[in-house]
């Protein structure tokens, strides 16, 4: 098998990308000299800028893809096609689980085609890994690597930060009134969305988060909200009952410049979303808050992370099935988490922790 030329495709989201940069980073360390290319999504592309596993990013307007009309997605679909096939691929590791990924790369022309075999939906590939029991989604994109016969390199995620993004992060540190010892806790209210969908069933309760941020505040420590454009509203009123000023980054801030600023948090609190993913990349205790998505496929690998999965009683949980959610106008399971036993847990972790 040729393994000079290889392409991995997994358009996004974030954290999806995030949690593939384990196995390439132990195919990268396997084949040094192999050259490998990822095909990314325009919109997720910053979770894997700078990744030095990675020789080439090919960017794809992941818009058109997933929400424009059919004739619009053909012809993107065929003037991609046509740039694919120049390139000469010998292999391709299809990271996702859909059936149109694989039958795009069998008419890529790549003779080496890797990827999932879910439902059947791998009859377009020459390898096929099926996916057994419920694991981590880390777990799952090695089993593919591993295939090769490849060992893995841990389960760590990779994220490239700059120094110039670590001095800029002091820097709003010290603007914003953080002393050497202060304790200092990143919140992120929003999330749960990206360019295919958008999840308000996986997101803690906002009053949740009001009360929280109020809590700490009381004993002293210091607040950071943090997320992208879309979450402001949910910023502001955390602002809006907040009694003193809080530092926030909310759609001011790259992921690079978040993930800079994540670093300096002493914990993260938040539910199952890209940053949660992004906090436990950079190294830093997770409090996580679980619902309608199994934990046990996506929970923070961080050392001292914890989750609240709070379903024993809630029949319906996980709900969460091939990227799909039922409708639910009132998710039980997120509220059945409550702001003690989240409050609770940050002290643990600050204290465990030496601070």
């Amino acid at each position: 098998m040729g393994f000079n030329n290889v392409l991995i495709i997994k358009l996004g989201a974030i954290g999806d990308l995030l949690m593939t940069t384990p196995a390439i980073r132990a195919l990268k360390k396997a084949y040094p000299a192999t050259h490998i290319s990822l095909l990314v999504g325009k919109s997720s592309k910053m979770a894997v800028s700078g990744n030095p596993h990675i020789d080439e990013l090919i960017e794809c307007d992941d818009y058109i893809i997933y929400k424009a009309g059919f004739l619009q997605k053909a012809r993107y679909a065929l003037s991609l096609l046509y740039l694919l096939r120049k390139k000469k691929f010998d292999t391709v590791i299809v990271f996702h689980r859909d059936w149109q990924f694989n039958f795009f790369v069998f008419l890529c022309g790549i003779p080496e085609r890797i990827g999932f075999d879910r439902n059947g939906e791998g009859r377009f590939l020459t390898r096929r890994i099926e996916i057994n029991g419920v694991r981590h989604q880390i777990d799952h994109y090695l089993e593919i690597v591993k295939s090769f016969g490849i060992h893995d390199d841990g389960r760590a995620m990779d994220f490239a930060i700059s120094k110039d993004a670590e001095s800029l992060a002091d820097k709003i540190l010290r603007t914003g009134g953080v002393g050497k010892g202060d304790i200092v806790i990143g919140i992120l209210a929003g999330g749960a969305s990206n360019i295919k969908t958008e999840m308000p069933i996986k997101r803690w309760p906002l009053e949740n988060y009001i009360e929280l941020s109020n809590k700490m505040i009381a004993d002293g420590y210091k607040i950071i909200l943090l997320g992208a454009e879309g979450d402001k509203p949910n910023a502001e009123a955390i602002l809006k009952k907040s009694t003193v000023d809080i530092i926030d980054l909310t759609g001011k801030a790259t992921l690079e410049e978040t993930a800079a600023v994540m670093k300096r948090c002493n914990v993260i609190v938040t539910h199952d979303s890209g940053p949660m993913h992004l906090a436990s990349a950079v190294g830093r205790p997770v409090v996580s808050i679980f619902g309608p998505t199994d934990p046990k496929e996506y929970y923070p690998l961080s050392s001292d992370s914890h989750y609240f999965w709070n379903v024993e009683n809630i029949e319906c949980a996980p709900c969460y099935e091939d990227g799909r959610f039922p409708d639910c106008n009132d998710p039980i399971c997120m509220k059945a988490v409550t702001v003690e036993q989240v409050y609770e847990k940050v002290k643990d972790i600050i204290s465990a922790r030496g601070r």
